[in-house]
């Protein structure tokens, strides 16, 4: 009997011992599951706002404002030349364009063309002209020589007019100089790289005036060279003289019934057809 009570009370204080570990083991996770510190969650840092894009070296929208140039004059970044000094003097020279600063021209000009600019200004004629511009649309290019260009749009009151101008010389100093201009070269520009398509329609003016050379050539010769300087004094002039005439009206001379017609070779500062 007594051994029997004696094996229940091992019994009973082993399965208590038993349930006490119990309890000790579950007693730290049940004071942090109820009582203990919240575990901390770690959200992630949000991303970082995407950064505007740098505004390119001498970008035309600072310069504009630092040089006040006048809205009529339209250049894009995709037609801006790479050079700063270079996209100052487009923006200032065409701006002295549009506003008639002759002042400001004729530094920035070639010898030759500083010359027809103050024959337009002695007589008047670069305000008239300039007030004509509605808006100047600048393309920039290469020409076949390898010089850098500016193709230069106007729109005036009566259509549209173009003109070329070189702004580097031969050696390769600032200066704009006015290019040979073909006839009726508005109404012959197309494409896209509107330069290119200028330089082709020279060509073809130069093609022409080669082949009209060897006809008269020709001619002078089945005349038994009576006249051997009847090569270039009976002959109209040709297209691309420099000192040949001008176009179907002169650089001062206002646009026909048709629009604006093109100015003569070498067309001085002042836009075409003003």
């Amino acid at each position: 009997m007594n051994r029997t009570r004696l094996r229940q009370t091992d019994w009973i204080n082993n399965a208590a011992g038993l349930l006490l570990a119990g309890l000790l083991v579950m007693l730290p996770m049940g004071l942090t599951g109820c009582g203990g510190e919240e575990e901390k969650v770690t959200e992630a840092a949000p991303p970082p706002a995407p950064r505007a894009p740098a505004r390119p070296r001498c970008a035309l929208v600072d310069l504009r404002e630092e040089l006040q140039v006048s809205d009529k004059v339209v250049l894009t970044e995709a037609e801006a030349p790479p050079d700063c000094d270079e996209r100052r003097n487009l923006l200032v020279f065409f701006d002295a364009f549009v506003n008639a600063q002759p002042d400001t021209l004729r530094e920035m000009m070639s010898a030759h063309d500083s010359m027809m600019l103050d024959a337009m200004v002695s007589t008047d004629q670069l305000a008239p002209a300039a007030a004509r511009i509605r808006e100047v649309t600048l393309q920039t290019g290469v020409s076949p020589e390898g010089r850098p260009c500016v193709l230069a749009m106007y729109l005036l009151d009566d259509g549209y007019q173009a003109q070329l101008w070189y702004f580097k010389d031969e050696m390769g100093q600032s200066a704009f100089t006015s290019a040979i201009q073909p006839p009726d070269v508005v109404d012959r520009l197309s494409g896209i790289n509107l330069v290119d398509s200028w330089f082709t329609v020279l060509q073809e003016e130069q093609d022409r005036a080669n082949e009209y050379d060897d006809e008269l050539d020709e001619l002078t010769a089945e005349e038994g060279g009576r006249s051997g300087s009847a090569s270039g004094s009976t002959a109209p002039p040709l297209p691309l003289s420099p000192s040949g005439p001008p176009g179907p009206r002169g650089p001062s001379s206002p646009g026909g019934p048709s629009g604006p017609q093109s100015p003569g070779p070498r067309s001085p500062g002042g836009p075409p057809g003003g």
